[in-house]
């Protein structure tokens, strides 16, 4: 895929100096899913789980906020496309309320708890943040996830310090990233 293609070439570069890179750029932004944390491992045990929670025996309520989701049940992965892959979390809460009992909110908070618990980074993650860090290089992270979310999966796996705090996240007054 793209990204693969791109955090190889990054690698590559990062390995002999990371100099030019904080020369040519005034600062480099991330997403973070995908690029500095593996989706799937992060995101689909915790979708997963919080189905199977939000609607426990209910097969046709699972159903309904998969569906909302995009998540493949039975393959227990997001599909191509997922909305909970493209949307904020605030805008997937108002989509699923009608399946929840208006608890879509609820729902989107123990799939983020969950993503924060498997929270998993690229194994060259660190490595090029580092360099990119030791070469001066400003960095920040974008993502449609909340905010609280998404420093807390970065924590999780030691890769916030390199961010300063920086994390533009779809609530935090900046609205989703572009699609």
């Amino acid at each position: 895929s793209a990204v693969v293609g791109a955090r190889a070439r990054l690698v590559r570069m990062a390995q002999y100096d990371a100099t030019p890179l904080a020369m040519a750029f005034d600062a480099l932004v991330f997403d973070k899913d995908g690029t500095l944390l593996d989706f799937a491992k992060t995101w689909d045990p915790a979708i997963f789980a919080a189905i199977r929670e939000c609607a426990v025996g209910d097969l046709e309520r699972q159903k309904a906020v998969a569906e909302v989701l995009g998540f493949d049940m039975r393959a227990r992965r997001c599909k191509p496309g997922a909305a909970v892959v493209h949307l904020s979390n605030g805008r997937l809460a108002r989509l699923l309320d009608p399946h929840v009992c208006g608890r879509g909110r609820a729902l989107m908070d123990a799939i983020s708890a969950g993503a924060i618990e498997h929270a998993a980074a690229f194994p060259e993650a660190a490595e090029i943040l580092g360099w990119l860090s030791e070469a001066g290089v400003q960095m920040a992270v974008a993502t449609n996830d909340d905010e609280a979310s998404a420093k807390a999966q970065l924590a999780r796996v030691g890769l916030a310090d390199a961010f300063q705090g920086v994390v533009f996240a779809a609530d935090s007054g900046f609205g989703p990233k572009p699609g």
